[in-house]
């Protein structure tokens, strides 16, 4: 669909290279699955990371209260010290709860079975779920490793991204009033990747940490070419509103760009 000018909507599928697609449907065609293993080390890596990062900045909070007890208590501190503490621990906990949230996908790789991920033409399958096309009604590929940042927001990247997080993620939608049933499947920690609200939501599949680098864009690809043959919408995106609507949408048992009720 276009917005009138010839230009595709953000809120329609970006269009595969056509040789490229034409591999992965003549791979498909031939009743194969594109598999792939969990990257266990690399994922351990980030884990080990994420928690000696929240165990600083547990301490930092504990430290900057203890300050502050000690200067109330020796009469020897000064309103803008405490502004500046105050200040701290909450930067501190705001980080805490941020990486905290980070781990949880981290935790679900680790939980996960050796098959991580994997893709046919019927649909596909995460830790050991398999989601049928017939029964997603949307996805969003997020990929920001092309993403600037500048300043503050540039240092608070690279420690998200020494946490562990994710800066490809692939998030699915599923039919409403069914993503329970996934849910209720997924072993271990793996249930902490899923969103639920009001019958509704989907997996959100961290593809950085969980696969080998290289396999990252191939299975992006696949999933793309495989979902879009059989109607259903991925939208690859690194803008915040397309991101943004895109999941209010699947996320609501809707395709991207469909309004409610037109199901």
């Amino acid at each position: 669909m276009s917005d009138g000018t010839g230009a595709v909507s953000p809120l329609q599928p970006r269009p595969v290279d056509a040789r490229i697609a034409a591999h992965w449907r003549a791979f498909f065609e031939r009743g194969e699955v594109f598999a792939l293993p969990v990257a266990r080390e690399l994922s351990a890596r980030r884990l080990r990371a994420n928690t000696t990062l929240l165990a600083v900045l547990g301490g930092l909070v504990v430290a900057a209260a203890v300050v502050a007890v000690w200067l109330f208590a020796a009469d020897a501190g000064r309103p803008l010290t405490y502004v500046l503490l105050v200040v701290v621990a909450i930067a501190a906990i705001a980080a805490f709860i941020r990486i905290a949230s980070i781990r949880r996908l981290l935790a679900a790789i680790r939980d996960a079975p050796d098959e991580y991920l994997a893709v046919s033409q019927a649909g596909m399958r995460y830790a050991g779920i398999d989601f049928p096309w017939a029964h997603v009604v949307g996805g969003l590929v997020i990929d920001e490793r092309g993403t600037r940042f500048a300043g503050i927001r540039k240092l608070t990247a690279r420690l998200m991204r020494a946490a562990g997080y994710s800066r490809v993620q692939l998030l699915l939608g599923v039919d409403q009033g069914t993503v329970r049933e996934y849910r209720d499947r997924a072993p271990g920690a793996v249930r902490g990747s899923f969103f639920v609200s009001m019958g509704s939501g989907g997996p959100r599949v961290a593809l950085e940490w969980g696969v080998e680098p290289e396999s990252v864009d191939p299975f992006t690809t696949a999933v793309r070419v495989s979902a879009g043959d059989a109607g259903v919408p991925v939208i690859v995106s690194s803008e915040p509103s397309v991101m943004h609507t895109t999941i209010m949408a699947i996320w609501r048992g809707r395709r991207p760009g469909e309004t409610e009720g037109t199901r």
